[in-house]
């Protein structure tokens, strides 16, 4: 498979799951949180946060983060570099998927940006299938 199709792939997975963790480090410390939102634009696979969150923040400190999601006996660990990216037509996209998310950002005037991940990888497991727990890596 290449790039595109394993992002598709992950991208596939995460939205099965519904809601996925977004993990990084606060004040030396590991720090995790849901998320919902995942958008495919062209070659990447965008997430979406607010300038006004703790995450965004973190993310700015320290861009190295892992995402992880789980369903039934699967599950995703997604890391990399995040990019944090600044784009009123990517956001507007990512607010026609997610009306709820848009109607609470317009009306409490908050900013919503977009992050995806460069130089990364992703594990897929399944404990019931793999022989020794041995993930399957995609390169991303």
């Amino acid at each position: 498979m290449n790039k595109k199709e394993n992002l598709v792939r992950i991208e596939s997975f995460i939205k099965s799951c519904g809601v996925y963790m977004v993990c990084t480090i606060d004040d030396g410390k590991p720090k995790s949180r849901p998320f919902t939102l995942t958008m495919m634009e062209g070659e990447r696979l965008y997430f979406g946060t607010g300038t006004h969150k703790k995450v965004y923040n973190q993310i700015k400190a320290n861009p190295y983060i892992e995402i992880f999601a789980t369903q039934g006996l699967e599950f995703l660990r997604y890391d990399g570099k995040a990019v944090l990216v600044e784009d009123d037509v990517l956001v507007q996209k990512a607010f026609a998927l997610a009306p709820q998310v848009k109607k609470m950002y317009t009306e409490n005037g908050l900013q919503m940006v977009l992050f995806y991940l460069e130089n990364a990888k992703a594990e897929l497991h399944n404990v019931a299938k793999q022989k020794y727990n041995m993930p399957e890596i995609l390169d991303c």
